[in-house]
């Protein structure tokens, strides 16, 4: 049995997976019963691989499979075939291990909209704040004498934003925060979270 994938990444904003698979394939070259398990399996994998975080915006396409015996597909005996072949396609499985892997992934990381009332004297301040957050000016507009400023941020960066701005503005400044997009991180940024991970699974196997 051999079922041959091509997996890329998805260009979505926050999709889980997407399969592709030609109806003839399946019906001349795989059949459905099989494919239904080779499904399954593939599906569990990616929902519980969970590396770091968890996978998304995953297209896995199925180009091509030669299946011996598929005249038999409604036997018992094929049946237990199947199963028995599937079994060694669990979370740990090195073949689609290795094929994500080869697939380049990335971090992604969640990136929030932020507005903030601010007098306009502290406006820079403000700004200034903003960017060493990795923040991204959006705009900017006058209301009742203050400015308005808004601008995407990591939500990894806003810890003690609050805090931060009552400081800087002298506890004159307002903000709100709402999710806006998933972005990818930065190499640094990935490089740390990776090595957090992997220091805390060998710590808890140690």
């Amino acid at each position: 049995m051999e079922i041959t994938n091509l997996i890329k990444p998805l260009l979505k904003n926050y999709a889980k997976y997407e399969w592709e698979i030609s109806p003839s394939i399946i019906k001349t070259k795989i059949g459905e019963y099989t494919f239904t398990m080779y499904y399954e399996r593939v599906r569990d994998y990616i929902d519980n691989i969970h590396v770091v975080v968890e996978i998304f915006n995953v297209k896995i396409s199925t180009t091509d499979g030669v299946i011996s015996g598929l005249e038999i597909e409604t036997s018992d005996r094929h049946f237990k075939k199947v199963k028995k072949l599937f079994k060694t396609i669990q979370n740990n499985s090195p073949i689609f291990k290795n094929a994500m892997n080869n697939a380049s992934p990335v971090l992604l990381e969640p990136i929030m909209k932020v507005v903030v009332d601010t007098p306009e004297e502290n406006m820079g301040d403000v700004i200034g704040d903003m960017n060493r957050r990795r923040g991204q000016l959006l705009g900017m507009d006058s209301r009742a004498g203050a400015q308005v400023i808004k601008a995407t941020v990591p939500l990894s960066e806003m810890f003690g934003y609050v805090t931060q701005l009552r400081t800087i503005t002298s506890g004159r400044a307002t903000s709100t925060m709402e999710f806006d997009h998933y972005a990818e991180a930065p190499r640094n940024v990935q490089e740390e979270v990776v090595a957090k991970a992997k220091g805390k699974k060998a710590a808890a196997n140690a």
